[in-house]
């Protein structure tokens, strides 16, 4: 069986590693030792180069908007627009060229879900794995402003949680 993991960072790849990213590393590693074929897609890596995985870094809008409009175009791709036409493009020629039983999206949110069109035209299967609330939380918590737990759900008062 191979199986796809798509995050937005990854160990031994990114500097930027948390506990999702962790999940995913083991979760990868499990797999493989279980006998499943692993690739791991991702953003461009700016840290060691992963010797574990078979890694594939797709662009992302991102990497070719300047320094200033970069992070705004990261904000409403996170926020409220899940589509990137380059990483989609780039997904759908991987998956051309190595296919996949499983599709196994980890935090995502910079590649964003525009990668789920692709994976199901190739046939495969798809996973999400939800760590936290980074789909529909700009805290990724689910915290109010008074840093209490956020009972109003999504919405239009999402704005007063953006960062400045």
């Amino acid at each position: 069986m191979r199986i796809i993991h798509v995050t937005n960072y990854f160990r031994d790849t990114h500097r930027h590693v948390g506990g999702a990213e962790q999940a995913a590393f083991r979760t990868a590693m499990l797999a493989r030792e279980h006998g499943c074929s692993i690739g791991v897609v991702t953003t461009r890596p700016d840290g060691s180069s992963n010797t574990h995985f078979d890694v594939h870094p797709l662009p992302i809008i991102e990497d070719y908007a300047p320094d200033p409009v970069r992070k705004y175009i990261e904000a409403a791709k996170w926020y409220s627009v899940q589509y990137d036409p380059m990483a989609q493009r780039g997904f759908r020629s991987l998956l051309a060229g190595k296919s996949a039983d499983v599709v196994h999206f980890h935090n995502a949110q910079f590649l964003t879900l525009s990668l789920l069109t692709p994976a199901s035209a190739a046939g495969a299967r798809t996973v999400l794995s939800i760590y936290d609330y980074w789909l529909f939380c700009p805290t990724v918590m689910l915290m109010d402003t008074q840093n209490g737990f956020c009972r109003k759900a999504h919405g239009p008062w999402c704005v007063d949680c953006l960062p400045p």
